[in-house]
């Protein structure tokens, strides 16, 4: 019955069955109540985007709950689907409701990190993508000029932080020697790529970028960026600018 009760709630609100096999029924019902209970224009279920516009209209101190949406949603509603939809919606209110209100976690953070009273969204497009990144993300889609896929972006961004320079996504010929100078003399910070991730970068994407910086980017580029072979000097910086330009975004003309 509370399967069937899920699969209900998800027709009245315009979404596909298709599109939550891979939820369960509490999942389902909770973004429906979620929906529900903040009385949004567009009665259907939400995108990760939509989740945390939802979110942020519910932690306005201007918001107002409108039970008129609950009502109209259930007014030929069958009786038994109208009975599990206003027990439902008490549950959200005693339980969700706090979590969701209090500023403790990002709607990004409720929406990945948890495993528990977890919420189903409805897949997004590729240009859904980059809105819902500028929503939660403002800083990171900034610093990355949107393009957070790009690995040598990622790569100028992480060298740049782990040898204590501004994050760039792009460098001038003196950044990069800065930068590589930097490496030589200190070694690269790996805490503060990390914790730059932690704070910038979308809940969802944190572990993969970390694993890229800590298994690939870092160990390759102490490799590559160092000046510690006597037998093959890089005195003039000529091999780490030339693996520079082969990995980041570099901003120069050819080589002199």
């Amino acid at each position: 019955m509370r399967i069937d009760f899920a699969r209900w709630l998800a027709r009245q609100l315009n979404t596909k069955p298709g599109e939550c096999e891979d939820y369960s029924a509490e999942e389902v019902i909770r973004s429906a109540m979620l929906l529900l209970y903040v009385g949004a224009k567009t009665l259907e279920m939400p995108s990760k985007r939509e989740f945390v516009q939802l979110i942020e209209a519910l932690r306005k101190k201007t918001f107002k709950h409108k039970p008129a949406t609950l009502d109209a949603f259930l007014r030929d509603a069958p009786s038994a689907f109208q009975e599990m939809t206003r027990q439902a919606m008490q549950d959200f209110i005693d339980d969700a409701l706090p979590r969701l209100k209090s500023p403790e976690k990002s709607a990004d953070e409720i929406l990945h990190a948890e495993a528990q009273g977890a919420f189903f969204v409805r897949d997004l497009p590729e240009e859904d993508v980059v809105a819902y990144d500028r929503l939660v993300a403002k800083e990171w889609v900034r610093i990355t000029k949107g393009n957070a896929d790009d690995p040598d972006v990622l790569a100028t961004i992480f060298l740049s932080v782990a040898t204590g320079h501004p994050p760039k996504a792009a460098a001038l010929l003196k950044e990069a020697k800065s930068i590589i100078a930097a490496f030589r003399t200190r070694g690269f910070d790996s805490k503060a790529v990390l914790a730059f991730i932690d704070e910038h970068a979308p809940f969802e994407q944190r572990e993969d970028l970390k694993l890229m910086w800590t298994q690939d980017l870092q160990p390759d580029a102490e490799i590559h960026l160092a000046d510690n072979d006597p037998q093959m000097p890089d005195s003039h910086m000529d091999r780490a600018l030339q693996y520079f330009r082969q990995n980041c975004v570099a901003n120069w003309k050819g080589s002199r």
